[in-house]
């Protein structure tokens, strides 16, 4: 049991790697809209102010879902030392699916901020399109937090179990 465990749990490390690393290339092109902008038209540069804004917001951006995996690591190591039902999984868990959830909402918009700075109009078409790339980082982060809320339900009873006699 313990081995398919951490054979899933590696798995997971290793879709959540792969996703952070994929958005991560797609969020720098997604905050960078204000490229677009030219300062009163003349030249190819960017506004170095807006630029700079540019590279905080994906720096700041950045700390949720790296948190979320680290705190997912963790979990994992506390799954295999047998603390499946101990209080400290519960605050990791919670921050794997906050992190990703705020990670995803945050490509989620600038995406759709993107395609709508360059088409003029937001299409329902293209926020499928988006919503669709995105689709599995929502449904991963939703399930760590219910997961998360599930662990919790779980030390209460475990609990009152233990103070019955």
């Amino acid at each position: 049991m313990k081995k398919k465990l951490n054979f899933l749990c590696v798995v997971m490390l290793v879709l959540l790697l792969v996703q952070a690393v994929c958005g991560f290339f797609n969020l720098i092109p997604g905050l960078n809209f204000f490229n677009l902008l030219k300062s009163n038209g003349e030249g190819d540069g960017v506004i170095p102010f807006i630029a700079i804004f540019s590279l905080i917001g994906v720096i700041i951006l950045m700390y949720p879902p790296i948190r979320g995996f680290i705190s997912f690591c963790e979990f994992i190591l506390n799954i295999n030392r047998d603390k499946v039902f101990a209080k400290e999984n519960i605050p990791l868990l919670r921050w794997t699916g906050w992190g990703f959830l705020i990670y995803n909402i945050a490509t989620f918009l600038s995406k759709l901020i993107v395609m709508y700075v360059n088409n003029g109009e937001l299409l329902s078409i293209q926020f499928n399109i988006t919503y669709k790339q995105h689709e599995d980082g929502f449904i991963f982060s939703i399930f760590c937090l219910i997961i998360a809320e599930v662990f919790l339900i779980g030390i209460k009873l475990k609990d009152e179990q233990e103070l019955t006699i």
